[in-house]
């Protein structure tokens, strides 16, 4: 089925960085055309493909692939079946397996309305280690001050690395304040008033207090890259590809505050697909017009058996990955300790003596503005405020960032960390 506007394209951009943001691509047509996700790695893992159809801008949902058949076949005979996972058509392999040197793999799909998809055959690349990832203070080309991460890679084989590049970034914080208590509303119901107002109502609750029992004030949040970052050893004397600028880090962002770790992945790429996702990035380069300097479709590795001209979008790549983990904090590279990334103001609330609380509904029903019950109840409950503490009838609240971690971030150490 086909339908015809100019659109600006939104294509998942998982099979290119990881990202679940969409990626505009710059077309006169739009067509509703298949979008694969799938990428087999050398690690030892339950293997993954993901099926979608594109969708134009301005459409908020994406519209998944369910009830396909998904294979991938090596070139030793071997085949690996797949099965779905979840509703947003997940396709996990039936068993755990890996990439391995000197075979190829080659895809298959198969969807509910009988068409079937297959990729090219795809190698594996030469394996690879990251040498190295360090961290050093610069002035990025904008001017500012702060800390840029690099990665040094060598190839394990005799071939030219093709490497593309992902990380996870992960930090602590700290909040100013703690809590002793979690305030909540509860007994809370609403009835007409009797005054003949028929939109105006009464809500009553009353406000509980319950102490708190575990770690709300030190919590760790982690960041995903979502940028396709690539190097390549084609122009270089010898199969490496060294200071690759992976990430730069502003010596104000309270990230670095009370510590940092960055994990650092590298992909070794065939020629093919390191070609696919240099052309992404030069579509998506913030310096370019995609609709004036790049056409709105471009090549994957896919092709519809029956039908060879039908559009396919994706890649299916076969990769061989290494990483690596660093950590640091701003005290390393002589920067002041960044501010708190959230002004932490108080806010007080001073109630009726009353063990329960009438709350108006509607502010016609409230012509002075809503009342200090009123504005408690939205800051409990829309806003998630916290209490600082309670003095009789008055409330002081702060706001979440600041006294309670858990409700932005988690408060679970990751194995990982080092202190």
């Amino acid at each position: 089925m086909k339908r015809s506007y100019t659109y600006i394209m939104l294509i998942v951009n998982i099979f290119l960085i990881g990202c679940t943001e969409p990626y505009p691509i710059a077309s006169e047509d739009f067509e509703e055309l298949l979008v694969v996700d799938a990428s087999l790695s050398d690690s030892l893992q339950y293997q993954t493909v993901k099926l979608s159809n594109s969708i134009p801008l301005n459409t908020e949902s994406t519209t998944y692939i369910n009830n396909a058949e998904v294979w991938i076949e090596n070139s030793n005979g071997d085949i690996f079946n797949f099965h779905q996972i979840q509703t947003d058509s997940i396709y996990q392999s039936n068993v755990t397996f890996k990439a391995e040197q000197n075979t190829s793999y080659t895809l298959h799909i198969k969807t509910e309305d009988g068409e079937e998809y297959t990729s090219t055959e795809e190698s594996t690349p030469d394996p690879i280690k990251i040498e190295n990832v360090f961290a050093q203070a610069e002035t990025n080309d904008a001017g500012a001050e702060g800390i840029q991460v690099y990665a040094d890679v060598t190839s394990l084989g005799n071939n030219n690395l093709l490497n593309r590049f992902e990380y996870e970034e992960t930090y602590k914080i700290k909040t100013p304040y703690r809590i002793d208590s979690i305030i909540s509303v509860k007994d809370f119901y609403f009835y007409p008033l009797n005054d003949g107002a028929v939109h105006c109502l009464d809500y009553n609750y009353s406000i509980e207090l319950t102490p708190v029992t575990e770690e709300t004030s030190i919590c760790y949040d982690t960041n995903y890259s979502n940028n396709l970052i690539l190097a390549s050893s084609q122009n270089n004397d010898s199969n490496n590809v060294f200071n690759v600028k992976i990430h730069f880090i502003e010596n104000d962002n309270y990230i670095i505050s009370e510590g940092y770790s960055i994990l650092v992945k590298a992909y070794n790429e065939n020629y093919k697909a390191y070609q696919f996702y240099q052309t992404t990035k030069n579509m998506n380069s913030e310096n370019e017009t995609l609709s004036t300097t790049q056409p709105g479709f471009f090549t994957g590795n896919l092709v519809n058996v029956n039908n060879p001209n039908q559009k396919i979008i994706g890649f299916f790549n076969v990769t061989t990955t290494a990483k690596k983990r660093i950590f640091f904090d701003y005290a390393d590279f002589g920067f002041n300790q960044p501010s708190y990334f959230s002004d932490c103001l108080i806010t007080y609330f001073l109630l009726p003596p009353a063990p329960t609380i009438t709350l108006d509904y509607e502010i016609e029903c409230s012509p002075e503005g809503p009342s200090p019950k009123d504005r408690l109840y939205q800051f409990i409950t829309q806003h998630n405020f916290q209490l600082k503490e309670r003095n009789g009838t008055i409330y002081t609240l702060w706001r979440p960032e600041c006294s309670n971690c858990t409700t932005f971030a988690s408060n679970i150490k990751p194995d990982f960390w080092e202190d």
